[in-house]
This record gives structure tokens, sequence and C-alpha cells, in this order.
């Protein structure tokens, strides 16, 4: 029966892609591919995720992104932010809120793998430090990129409908975590391209880890695109099914804001 389910979206993500890919490139193809994919995370993921599209992320301190494809935020802590979101646009989401965050790309060659690479770094970087972490005796922690953390670091993935050979990929891959000296949790936690297979990473024994470690390698998967959709849907309900975000501290986003004179 699942298997059933993912072919048959995994299909409609193939025919779109075979009914677009040779029209230029533009804002509403792109928002049309988006769409689809996100339509897919709305009906499969739990309530109190929401989904949201073409937005950027924001920091307390003032730093932005440039526009994410999609964006996997907790409503909770957005709701708490509503006021803040509305003065500064509609599709600004501050850090604390968000969970994860997916670029698509139509065919990802590995000059746009770089530019992905870029704007996902962009929002791995951002402090997210305005929320009240449990505190105390007992407290939260969360084991990921093999490290505890209190606040979870922003998850990525890359997911494209086409692409370069998964080989080349890898190999730019490498050699761009290489260049830029990076941190196992600015690496991107997942490569999907739907008609060639998946990137994961190694973790013990050589299997597929949620999250890579400085150990890890990339793991090469070449599958079926309903195989592809599956196992991107379950890494990332296995990833944010398994953390929760603190709650936002608005006051540090209300700076330069008056209250009122002391009298």
């Amino acid at each position: 029966m699942l298997e059933a389910i993912f072919k048959a979206r995994a299909q409609e993500l193939v025919e779109l892609h075979n009914a677009t890919k040779g029209l230029p490139e533009t804002n509403i193809m792109g928002m049309l591919r988006e769409e689809l994919v996100s339509r897919f995370l709305v009906e499969f993921t739990p309530q109190r995720f929401g989904i949201g599209t073409r937005g950027i992320i924001r920091s307390a301190e003032g730093s932005s992104t440039g526009e994410l494809d999609i964006i996997i935020y907790d409503k909770e802590n957005l709701t708490l932010f509503k006021p803040l979101a509305l003065w500064l646009g509609e599709h600004v989401y501050p850090a604390e809120s968000v969970y994860m965050t997916i670029e698509v790309e139509n065919f990802l060659s590995l000059e746009k793998l770089k530019k992905r690479l870029d704007r996902l770094i962009e929002a791995k970087r951002l402090s997210r430090e305005a929320c009240y972490p449990s505190a105390g005796a007992v407290y939260t922690t969360y084991h990921l990129y093999g490290r505890e953390w209190k606040i979870p670091p922003l998850l990525t993935i890359i997911f494209a409908y086409d692409g370069e050979n998964l080989e080349p990929i890898t190999e730019k891959l490498n050699e761009y975590i290489k260049t830029n000296s990076l941190n196992p949790w600015e690496y991107p936690d997942l490569i999907s391209i739907l008609n060639k297979g998946y990137i994961a990473w190694s973790g013990k024994d050589d299997k597929i880890a949620l999250t890579p470690t400085k150990d890890s390698k990339p793991l090469l998967i070449s599958a079926e695109p309903y195989q592809t959709l599956g196992f991107t849907y379950t890494l990332i309900t296995q990833l944010i099914g398994q953390i929760k975000l603190p709650p936002i501290n608005v006051l540090p986003y209300m700076k330069g804001f008056t209250y009122g004179k002391r009298i």
C-alpha cells in the first residue's frame, strides 16, 4: 500500500518534470515545481509543522538569508512571532522557528549545486539564540552531527527532479566541503535527485546515518523515483519528528521598539 502511494506521488513529480523540462526557466516554472513538492509534504507531515514556500529566514541580530524554496517551521513558535512576521513581511521566518529548509532544483548541475550549497550554509549559520531552551538539573538535548545540542540546528535538503550523475555531484560536494572547511552540521543532510537516486551519509558499519559526523562519507544510492521520494520523506520525518524547538524569545527581535516613558 505505501509503495503504491509513493509510486503515484513520484509519478506526478516525474510527469511535471517531463512536461516542463523543455520550457524556458521562469519564476512560474520554479514555483510550480516547488508547490508540488510542498503539497506532498503538507499531505504527509504532522500538524505541528507548517510548510512555507519562497520565504527568507531572519535572525534576531538582523542577518537574513536569500529567498529559500521550502521552509518547514514550528506553527506554535511562528504564532508567537506573528506581529513581527507581519511587520517584516509575510514570508519572513525567525531563525528559531525553522526546522528544515529544502531547495528545489529542476536539473541539478555542478554549478547549481554550488549555488544551492552557498544558500543553505547561509541559513545554517544564522544565530538561533533568541529562545528559551530548557534549563535546570533536567533538560533535553539532541544528538545530531556527532555532538549534543540544546537548540537543534537547522536541517537542510537539496531536492532535484533530475541532474548530473551521482558520482560527479558527490565529487563536487566533497570538494566544496574541503574548500570551505565545513563542519558536519553545515553539510546538506541529503541530496535527492528524483530520476537518479540520492546521496546520504555513512554512519556506523557503513549504514545510512540520520545526520553526518566528521567520520561520515557520502553514500551514493541508485534508486527509482518512488524509492528516492520514499527515502526523502522517511529522513525528513525521522529528523524533525524527534526534535522540538524551544519557544521564541521575541524581545531580541523588538530592538528599537519604544514601550513608553517612565514617569
